[in-house]
């Protein structure tokens, strides 16, 4: 009977009302994404957290889930099988009925689903919701692909490759006698790889496969449905490349920690394939398959790659190919490189389809042109060309280009060595030499773009161009972890918005399967600082909830065995004992999205966390707070100003880490661990005080912003009658700078909050809005070379180029300000249970003057919340969406004379009958009126 009703509901819930629908189906925090061979892989451990979102038409209001229904299936193939769950076996498909939750998600336990189990599999999982009206909708149906955690999809198979030749490109052929129902490839290549099958790419758009690990401790893999390439009773052929990547020794460049253990180009291969007799195929890699040096004769990360298309052999992943003119040889059986593997749970780095057109085409010597594409992005050039069979064409990537005239600008001599005014200027790339070589096969038509190589850059010099190049001919393929777009900001400011509009630019060139520092130079590292400061603004912007748990794996395999965790993950650049204030990502990174509502599994992290603070209170008990130990410090500040007192700023990174562990602690109802890490806290602060504070100056440490802002954000730190005294001092410093800022990459995280939360938010559109050096309007605007990135100096035209890039995130944190403060729109976090999201827009009295007003968008677990205000004089208007199944509080001034919604007065005080639908109720929150409202949308004035 039960299985009975719920085939009712979901065929019902086919035809219900249709403003209710579910979408964002998601598997332990990854979603499936259509049209893409992407299948969010599962190890089975103890438990399957499963998600969706509600949706709804507009004007609907105060729409919540009352019940829910989730259906799990085991099928033959994803998409292929389109049978309904009746017509499956009886023991394929489980239902789990909760007719009373809320809650939109649902965590099956092993024991509940261990029925389901095979050893790898393919499944698809529906949901059925029902809202408090009764009305009842169903999911489309989403898949995933399984494995047991003691599943091994490469039985059988061994990493090959070769030790005598650079084997870069293998094949194998075999035959298939039967008819193929699935066909389902587990494979990595290391460092890069590119699969063929058939002689077609299997995922054309995926790039830079896989994600950069520590290879001895973790590699990644693809599962990749294939089916459409086999062919059934018939030969056929897998093809495959190989790159170095970061698997090669050529990417670590002293200073960087070696990794004596990599070495040549490897993969591993299992193809599995289901015929429809119930048999099961296995094709994996071994000495079987033979394998060449190809047309890619050299590849690297920083230096390019060198194609001789001369070499390219048409149809080499064909079944029947022959090939006379290659040393084609048996493929060795090589070292695995000591990681476990692991499927690769989070998006891949993907080529987007829709590329840059050139603004302009420059001549500036014989067959020398410069192109740029207007911006700073991370990619490289799709070229066509036409020549004569050996013409070598050679491709120079760079941020900017020499000045037109020398000695009248910036830049200073010694740092100019180019022949020719306009050239790119690629000293700031240091040793990277982001070059490309192409030789020409003489055929006629020919299309040249890299496989296994990335740069960052606005200009790219071409070489040997017997013709000029067309708009038409280059294309800027622009190349990032595919991770969705999921914020907006946008405001009456135009600067506020080309802030934001190049830190998003930032953001997206260095999410490259792990968050970078830059993408141009010898360096492109998983700066954990770097990282710290902006997840906040990533979260914001990007879906990456399983990009960023990937990389938490990979810092806690990094982790050291008395609780340290490196600067950089993969470690291969600073310290293994990472500076306070850059491992303060590992904490950080996990609270920011249990804060931003997305999945992560705190309870798995929480060892290593509790293992990195611990030992952060060893190191601080043991020099004590006033001597703590520091890498690097409040990083960068703009010269003239000089970095505060390192020690504070770890001191600092200490206690915050401190804080996020309460809440952690609290989320997992640890009671011990909250009360433990409250009382550390508490002796943390007065430490922090007694050590740092500085009568003579009315501050902390040497009185520099950064001192006093660090301080000002820890609760309890300074004391209630010193407040009025540090923060003046604070005030006083950035107006004898003119309302410029003199922090580092730390204090500069934190002013802007600061300064909102105490009351001057003013302040900080002023500093946020200066044009004029050190400022972000100082690099939008700057004559000589404008910013449509980050610079990572704030005087980048005055500096040597040693350590100077244009495309650096760092600084990309004032965005977390952005959303937060200037749009007002924020994630409640663990501050209140009752509601999801607060919209709190700046309402000081002058307001900024020139700030009319903002708008921002975010969509979240829960779906897409925004908010949109404007005030014209003393009038305020905000216009506000809320999701189905979410709450939201709008927070205004105590003081607001009247507050309407719509057309009813809803404050002061009215009775809760008498308030419109959705709003739940008014109240006086400290200096506040709140505005608690359900889902739905709403426009909200006041009088000032």
């Amino acid at each position: 009977q039960r299985r009975m009703r719920v085939l009712l509901l979901l065929t019902l819930a086919l035809c219900c009302c249709e403003a209710l629908r579910v979408g964002q189906l998601r598997c332990d925090g990854q979603r499936r994404v259509v049209g893409r061979n992407e299948w969010p892989p599962v190890t089975y451990g103890e438990t399957l957290h499963l998600s969706w979102a509600l949706e709804t038409d507009a004007g609907e209001r105060d729409i919540g889930q009352e019940g829910y229904f989730l259906r799990v299936c085991r099928v033959d193939s994803p998409l292929a099988d389109e049978r309904e769950p009746a017509e499956l076996p009886g023991d394929a498909c489980r239902t789990w009925g909760v007719p009373s939750s809320t809650r939109t998600w649902h965590e099956l336990r092993l024991a509940d689903y261990e029925t389901l189990l095979l050893p790898l599999g393919w499944y698809r999982w529906q949901v059925v919701v029902r809202d408090q009206r009764s009305a009842e909708a169903a999911s489309e149906w989403s898949y995933f692909h399984a494995l047991h955690a003691e599943a091994d999809p490469f039985k059988g198979a061994t990493w090959i490759g070769s030790n005598d030749i650079t084997m870069n490109e293998l094949r194998k052929e075999f035959t298939v006698k039967g008819n193929v129902t699935q066909a389902t490839a587990y494979i990595s290549g290391l460092g890069y790889y590119e699969l063929y099958v058939n002689g077609q790419n299997v995922d054309p758009t995926r790039k830079l496969d896989p994600a950069w690990t520590e290879y001895d401790t973790r590699v990644l893999y693809a599962i990749l449905d294939v089916t459409e390439f086999i062919k059934s009773n018939a030969a056929n052929a897998l093809g495959v490349i190989l790159g170095n990547g970061w698997y090669s020794q050529d990417q670590y460049i002293p200073p960087s920690v070696v990794k004596p253990a990599y070495g040549p180009p490897r993969m591993i291969m299992s193809l599995v394939l289901s015929l429809d007799s119930g048999a099961t195929v296995n094709v994996v890699s071994d000495t079987t398959w033979i394998g060449r040096s190809g047309s890619i004769t050299y590849d690297s990360v920083y230096h390019g790659e060198h194609v001789d298309s001369r070499l390219v052999r048409p149809g080499w992943a064909e079944p029947g190919f022959t090939d006379k003119l290659s040393n084609w040889i048996a493929a060795s059986k090589m070292d695995a490189p000591g990681g476990t593997l692991e499927p690769q749970a989070m998006p891949p780095i993907r080529a987007e389809e829709i590329t840059l057109k050139p603004v302009s085409v420059t001549c500036i010597s014989n067959n020398v042109y410069v192109i740029d594409f207007g911006q700073n992005f991370a990619g490289w050039v799709r070229l066509r060309l036409n020549g004569p069979r050996g013409a070598t064409v050679f491709l120079r990537y760079a941020e900017i280009v020499e000045p037109q005239q020398t000695g009248t600008n910036a830049y200073s001599a010694k740092n100019m060595r180019s022949i020719y005014s306009g050239a790119v200027y690629v000293d700031n790339l240091r040793a990277a030499m982001q070059t490309d070589m192409y030789i020409l096969s003489g055929t006629g038509d020919e299309v040249f773009e890299p496989r296994f190589t990335v740069h960052g850059f606005r200009y790219v010099e071409v070489h040997n161009l017997w013709t000029t190049p067309t708009l038409d001919d280059v294309e800027g393929v622009v190349v990032h972890s595919a991770v969705e777009e999921t914020g907006s900001f946008s405001s009456s400011d135009a600067l506020l918005n080309q802030i934001h509009d190049n830190i998003v630019r930032g953001q997206r060139s260095n999410l490259m399967s792990l968050p970078t520092d830059c993408p141009q130079r010898d360096e492109r590292k998983g700066w954990m600082g770097d990282a710290a400061l902006t997840a906040d603004e990533a979260l914001f912007n990007f879906d990456l909830t399983s990009f960023y748990a990937s990389w938490l794996e990979e810092i806690r395999g990094s982790q050291s065995a008395d609780g340290a965790v490196p600067d950089t993950v993969p470690f291969t650049f600073g310290s293994s004992h990472g500076d306070p204030s850059w491992g303060t990502a590992f904490p950080t990174i996990v609270y920011e999205l249990l804060e931003h509502g997305n999945y992560v599994d705190v309870a798995c992290f929480y060892p290593a966390l509790a293992a990195w603070v611990e030992f952060l209170r060893k190191n601080a008990e043991s020099s004590g707070l006033a001597h703590m130990y520091y890498n690097y410090g409040d990083w960068v500040p703009p010269p003239p100003a000089t970095m505060t007192n390192e020690s504070l700023t770890s001191a600092f990174s200490y206690a915050h880490d401190v804080q996020q562990m309460i809440s952690l602690a609290q989320s997992l109802n640890l009671t011990d661990d909250v009360t433990y890490y409250t009382q550390l806290y508490s002796t943390i602060a007065k430490e922090f005080h007694e050590a740092f504070y500085n009568a003579n100056l009315k501050g902390y440490a040497d009185g520099k912003q950064t001192a006093n802002v660090l301080a000002l954000t820890l609760p309890d730190v300074v004391p209630n009658d010193l407040r009025d005294t540090v923060i003046n001092s604070l005030l006083n410093d950035i107006a004898d700078h003119d309302n410029h800022f003199t922090t580092g990459i730390i204090g500069a995280r934190f002013l802007y909050p600061l300064l909102s939360e105490i009351g001057h938010f003013d302040t900080a559109l002023a500093i946020a809005t200066q044009t004029t050096y050190p400022s972000y309007g100082y690099s939008i605007g700057n004559s000589l070379e404008p910013a449509t990135t980050l610079w990572e100096l704030w005087d980048a035209p005055d500096e040597n180029p040693t350590m100077n890039s244009r495309n650096h995130i760092m600084y990309g944190s004032i965005d977390t300000w952005l959303y937060r403060y200037v749009a007002g729109l924020r994630p409640a976090g663990f501050d209140d249970d009752s509601i999801e999201f607060v919209v709190a827009p700046p309402v000081s009295r002058s307001n900024g003057g020139h700030l009319h007003w903002a708008r921002a968008t975010c969509d979240t677990a829960r779906g897409r919340v925004s908010v949109l205000w404007h005030r014209a004089g003393e009038a305020l208007r905000v216009a506000v969406s809320v999701p189905p199944n979410a709450r939201g509080r709008l927070l205004l001034p105590a003081d607001c004379k009247q507050v309407f919604e719509g057309h009813t007065l809803v404050w002061p005080s009215v009775s809760v009958q008498a308030l419109p639908r959705g709003v739940r109720g008014t109240s006086l929150r400290g200096e506040f009126v709140a505005v608690d409202v359900g889902s739905g949308d709403y426009v909200i004035e006041a009088s000032l």
